[in-house]
């Protein structure tokens, strides 16, 4: 399942969401429905109530990238590297609300504010996940340690870090 994942995420990056429909409709599963934008207005955009989201990735007793990753729905982004990362240190930038439409609809899908908040294993060294969704109401934030949560967190995880592909940095 894992590996269909993160096959999945790969053509993210290289399709549009309607041609996932499609290969979702050829392998005979049901697409999510965040990939359908058939009931938005061509020039709507739904933040489905959240007004910011957040990763950070801690470091481990190896060479596990430590950085966290603040967005606003506006597109403001705000990035700090501490370590195993090509950027390091305090870093702006901007997304285009295009680029955030996709992970704001799957964190709705998933119900992130249902999930539990923690999520471990006793064992020791490895990376902690901080992943934050921010309401005008609420704000959660998930602790996935040892990478023990559920698979669409882990999802959303990567997502919010394949964004660091994607922004226009200021500085």
């Amino acid at each position: 399942m894992r590996k269909l994942l993160i096959f999945t995420l790969f053509l993210c990056s290289n399709l549009c969401a309607q041609d996932l429909v499609s290969l979702y409709e050829e392998s005979g599963v049901t697409a999510p429905t965040f990939f359908d934008k058939s009931h938005y207005k061509s020039n709507e955009y739904s933040t489905f109530g959240i007004t910011e989201i957040g990763i950070q990735k801690t470091s481990c007793f190896g060479h596990c990238p430590a950085f966290m990753l603040k967005i606003k729905t506006d597109g403001t982004v705000y990035y700090e590297g501490y370590g195993f990362v090509d950027k390091l240190g305090q870093h702006n930038g901007k997304l285009k609300r295009s680029q955030l439409e996709n992970i704001l609809a799957y964190i709705n899908e998933i119900d992130f504010m249902d999930l539990q908040d923690v999520y471990s294993v006793d064992i020791t060294d490895q990376p902690s996940v901080y992943t934050m969704v921010k309401t005008q109401s609420q704000q959660k934030i998930i602790k996935n340690y040892a990478n023990t949560g559920p698979m669409t967190l882990w999802a959303l995880e990567q997502l919010m870090t394949q964004l660091l592909n994607e922004v226009r940095w200021l500085d």
